[in-house]
């Protein structure tokens, strides 16, 4: 065989090589803010503000997202790009409570988290604040209709109290939610079935010892 060019640098799929972010609270930072002017599916415009965030000291997996970002860089420098983070919609004077609650539970939750800042509406002010990102499960669909859970920043709290804080519930891809317990039983309930269905597929040919290997 030929020695291909890369082969060092490549990643495994080894469980244990691959770093995984921990579910629940961490410490974070915010290293970009801006706000996108958006349509809903309906057409209708909005705002969302867009939170560029990693995980930061004291936390014991800080720089999580700039790792990945730099692993995914070496493989492809074009098409890397970074992954973590938070959105969410900026209120109208007509918008739902929940809306208007939502962000000001992020603003308050900044604010106790950074001594001395203000919030003063400007959301350039937000870059290099920290905070508590509690982080969980949410279900997505691909394209071939399959759930995949992805691990997202669900909640920002403040950073006090923070070992108080429990894995949020996984949001499911009908948006329904569901305990981390549960769901972590649930799958595992999953696999197990897709095993024994594996196994009790019938073999076309049970190599024996005397068949030749195939290579």
């Amino acid at each position: 065989m030929k020695k291909f060019s890369g082969y060092e640098e490549a990643r495994t799929n080894e469980f244990g090589n691959y770093e995984r972010l921990k579910l629940g609270p961490h410490y974070c930072k915010i290293l970009e803010a801006k706000v996108e002017q958006l349509k809903t599916k309906d057409n209708k415009p909005f705002e969302q503000l867009q939170l560029k965030i990693d995980i930061t000291e004291p936390d014991e997996q800080a720089g999580f997202y700039n790792r990945k970002f730099q692993e995914d860089a070496k493989l492809d420098a074009l098409n890397a790009k970074w992954k973590g983070f938070y959105r969410l919609t900026v209120p109208e004077d007509n918008s739902e409570q929940f809306v208007k609650d939502n962000f000001k539970t992020l603003i308050t939750s900044i604010e106790k988290s950074n001594p001395g800042y203000k919030w003063n509406w400007e959301e350039n002010t937000l870059v290099g604040k920290i905070f508590c990102g509690v982080f969980g499960i949410e279900e997505f669909l691909n394209t071939n209709g399959d759930n995949i859970p992805l691990t997202r920043c669900r909640f920002i709290r403040s950073t006090e109290n923070m070992d108080k804080i429990p894995i949020p519930k996984v949001r499911l891809a009908d948006k329904s939610t569901i305990d981390y317990e549960e769901y972590k039983k649930k799958r595992e309930e999953e696999r197990e079935s897709s095993n024994t269905s594996s196994s009790n597929t019938p073999e076309l040919h049970k190599i024996s010892d005397d068949d030749p290997l195939p290579f």
